[in-house]
C-alpha cells in the first residue's frame, strides 16, 4: 500500500444542491463523512450520487453546506463512469517510470503503448488506464464512478486489487455488490433523498 501525506476524513455537512435549470433541490441537508479506506455510495439512479461527489471534489458549489477539508487543499483524483474520457494527466503518466507508477502499471496490466493510443483501447483497457492515471498522482482522495460497469471478470478483479492497494480515502459509486463486499468497509448509505414536495 502507498500512503498519502495524511489520513483524510472528508466531511460534507448539510449539503443542498439545485441545478440552475431546476426549480427543485436535487437533495437537501445531506451530511456524510468519508473516513480513510473505501466507502461505497449506493442508491437509485438519478438521486444525485455523482453530483454529490462532484461537490466533494470542489467541481460544483453547493447552494448550502460545507465540505471539509477544503477540496482545494487536497490532491484528489476522479475516475468517471464513461470509458472514453481521456485522463487529464495522461501525458504525464506516459512519461512516469517511477517505481510507484511502475507498480501501478503492473497491478493493472497497463501496456507500454496504451497512453499513446487511448482512442483505440477497448473499454476494459481504457478503464484500467483511467484508474492507473488516477492512482499515479498519489491522491489523498480517490473517487471512482461505477468502475466495473461493462468490464470482463478478469479486468474487474484487477480493478478490485488496485482499489485494495490504495491507502487513502476512497469513495466509490457502484451497484457491484461483489466489488463492494471485497473492498468497502464500512459500507455507507448516505441519505440521498430528494426534498419533500
Amino acid at each position: 500500500r502507498h500512503t498519502t501525506a495524511h489520513d483524510t476524513t472528508m466531511t460534507l455537512s448539510t449539503i443542498q444542491f439545485t441545478y440552475p435549470t431546476s426549480t427543485r433541490a436535487l437533495f437537501c441537508d445531506v451530511s456524510v463523512s468519508f473516513p480513510p479506506g473505501w466507502t461505497a455510495v449506493m442508491g437509485d439512479n438519478g438521486i444525485g450520487k455523482t453530483t454529490l461527489l462532484r461537490i466533494a471534489l470542489g467541481r460544483l458549489n453547493p447552494d448550502h453546506g460545507e465540505v471539509t477539508p477544503d477540496p482545494g487543499s487536497l490532491v484528489a483524483s476522479y475516475c468517471p463512469q464513461t470509458m472514453d474520457a481521456e485522463p487529464d494527466n495522461l501525458d504525464d503518466f506516459a512519461d512516469d517510470w517511477s517505481p510507484g507508477t511502475l507498480a501501478i502499471r503492473r497491478l493493472l496490466g497497463i501496456g507500454q503503448d496504451w497512453p499513446y493510443r487511448f482512442g483505440t483501447l477497448s473499454g476494459g483497457e481504457a478503464k484500467r488506464l483511467q484508474l492507473a492515471c488516477a492512482l499515479a498522482v498519489r491522491p489523498d482522495v480517490l473517487i471512482l464512478d461505477e468502475p466495473t460497469n461493462h468490464v470482463a471478470a478478469e479486468v474487474r478483479w484487477r480493478i478490485i486489487d488496485a482499489m485494495r492497494s490504495y491507502g487513502g480515502t476512497g469513495i466509490v459509486v457502484s451497484h457491484d455488490v461483489e466489488l463492494i463486499d471485497a473492498v468497502c468497509t464500512p459500507l455507507s448509505y448516505p441519505p440521498l433523498t430528494p426534498p419533500a414536495k
